[in-house]
């Protein structure tokens, strides 16, 4: 059944041992293949220094013949301990990043719409402001790279901006206004998370239009907002704070400093257990973007993050719903050694 945990953690060993060894000794050859060729050079030839048959070789402590089995027992607890306490994490959300865009252009309604039909707890989406200061659902400033205009956004009107096609994978949409977006995604009883994406174009009021346009639309419960600027979701915290903020940090370094947010959001090679540990104690909410590769997806799914950003949540779907049906300590061992060789 898989469920011997004395008899899996020494198969876990013995599969973690076979690889390092393979590993240190595929290192060893290359370092012998390079110094012999470097020894059948001419010029390294001369005055090489050599030891006699006579000088005394250097053998093991007696200490190190006792460290070595005690290591080793050390080593076999903790593998031990490592499948016994790991944990699938059910509760991790799925959030679309930029809605599904398997089944539409990003950051359109109808990659949001896709996303609700995946379940997602979540769609993802960016906002930047116009020149007439109104909102519009875009992840770039720049009109490039889904219309094919070579303007920006904060040069147009939301007038010209909305009339857009935008083209992606073969599919052929408009760019959506914040209104029209919104009441699209309460319409279909989706939630989102909004990211706001100030290009420095934007006015000294800003967040208060944001702010206002959030109320009117009646947006404010149930949704997420976020941004890499941490003033502007700081001052959105302090104006708004029945709002769930979150601050979204692209490169961290130990762990987090005492910000005025409900959660953060760190990209996926920034995430290690201090991470973890300190928006735990920090009694802040913890997301990782953008997971899109299968052994991330399961790495994460056994970490205690609050959840996933992600374009792969039919994947995601899949790998949450096996974890939960097949979750024998033969199954944890397969898992940790995929990720494990995954990162060699």
């Amino acid at each position: 059944s898989g469920n011997n945990l004395l008899l899996e953690t020494a198969l876990y060993s013995l599969m973690r041992a076979v690889n390092f060894v393979f590993i240190v000794g595929l290192k060893f050859i290359l370092m012998i293949v390079l110094t012999s060729h470097l020894l059948s050079l001419e010029k390294f030839q001369k005055d090489l220094p050599y030891q006699s048959k006579y000088d005394k070789s250097w053998v093991f402590p007696k200490w190190i013949r006792l460290l070595l089995p005690m290591t080793l027992l050390a080593w076999l607890i903790s593998n031990g301990l490592s499948l016994y306490l790991l944990q699938t994490n059910p509760n991790a959300l799925m959030i679309a990043h930029r809605g599904d865009v398997n089944h539409g252009v990003e950051n359109s309604i109808t990659a949001m719409q896709a996303a609700h039909k995946a379940g997602a707890d979540y769609s993802e989406m960016d906002v930047v402001m116009t020149k007439d200061h109104q909102f519009v659902v875009s992840h770039d400033n720049s009109l490039k790279r889904l219309t094919g205009v070579d303007k920006n956004v904060s040069d147009l009107t939301l007038a010209q901006v909305t009339k857009l096609k935008t083209r992606q994978n073969g599919y052929s949409d408009h760019i959506a206004s914040l209104d029209e977006f919104m009441k699209a995604a309460q319409a279909c009883h989706q939630k989102i998370a909004i990211e706001l994406k100030p290009y420095g174009h934007e006015p000294s009021n800003y967040v208060d239009l944001f702010i206002k346009k959030l109320k009117e639309l009646k947006a404010v419960q149930g949704n997420k907002i976020m941004s890499m600027k941490l003033p502007v979701i700081e001052e959105i915290e302090r104006k708004l704070p029945q709002a769930d903020t979150g601050y979204l940090v692209s490169l961290q370094f130990g762990p987090f400093s005492a910000h005025k947010v409900d959660f953060y959001a760190i990209e996926e090679f920034s995430y290690n257990e201090v991470v973890a540990l300190s928006a735990y104690q920090q009694k802040k909410d913890l997301y990782v973007w953008t997971i899109n590769d299968d052994t991330l997806l399961t790495r994460f799914l056994q970490s205690p993050v609050n959840g996933i950003i992600t374009d792969k949540l039919i994947e995601f779907q899949d790998e949450k719903k096996g974890m939960k049906n097949h979750n024998s300590y033969l199954d944890r061992v397969i898992r940790l050694l995929n990720i494990e060789f995954a990162k060699d």
